[in-house]
C-alpha cells in the first residue's frame, strides 16, 4: 500500500517486506509522527518514544529520573 514510502521504520525482522520505506535495524524508530517498534523486547524503549512524542523530552527525562537511581 506504500504507507511507509519515504519513511524510516523498524519492525520484526521476519515481517520486513518491501514497505517502500527505509528499514532500520533498531529497537524503535521515530520519523515525524510515525513511531515503530521492532519487537516486544523493545517495549520500554517504545513507551519512552511515545512519552517523548506526546509529552516532550523534559517529561521523559523526569520520568527516567524517577525510575533510575544513581
Amino acid at each position: 500500500m506504500g504507507l511507509l514510502e519515504g519513511k524510516n521504520y523498524t519492525c520484526f525482522t521476519s515481517m520486513n517486506e518491501d514497505f517502500k520505506g527505509s528499514y532500520k535495524e533498531q529497537g524503535t524508530v521515530t520519523d515525524g509522527k510515525l513511531i515503530t517498534g521492532r519487537s516486544a523486547g523493545y517495549s520500554i524503549d517504545f513507551a519512552y518514544a511515545l512519552i517523548e512524542a506526546l509529552l516532550g523530552k523534559e517529561k521523559l527525562d523526569q520520568l527516567k529520573a524517577s525510575i533510575y537511581v544513581k
